[in-house]
């Protein structure tokens, strides 16, 4: 906030409110920097791996879940009942 605008609202920073501890852009890009360090050590490449092995897409060659249905038959719903008959 500029000092006109604390004066407005009787907040005056560093004599009413604390001033900040750390600078927010500096500090955050420090941590980006060492986050992004991190995951070029090969002990978070291997656990990378791992992770996509376990979890990854299936478009990476795993084999599907099941038979996939075809968008253009009908749905069980929307075929006429045979019990129907039954009670006619």
């Amino acid at each position: 906030m500029d000092l006109s605008v604390q004066q407005m609202a009787g907040c005056l920073m560093g004599a009413d409110y604390p001033l900040p501890i750390v600078e927010d852009k500096a500090a955050m890009k420090a941590a980006k920097d060492r986050m992004y360090g991190l995951r070029k050590t090969p002990n978070a490449r291997l656990e990378a791996a791992d992770v996509q092995a376990r979890h990854g897409s299936r478009k990476s060659g795993l084999p599907t879940s099941g038979p996939r249905r075809n968008p253009k038959a009908p749905r069980v719903s929307d075929l006429p009942s045979p019990q129907g008959d039954l009670f006619a």
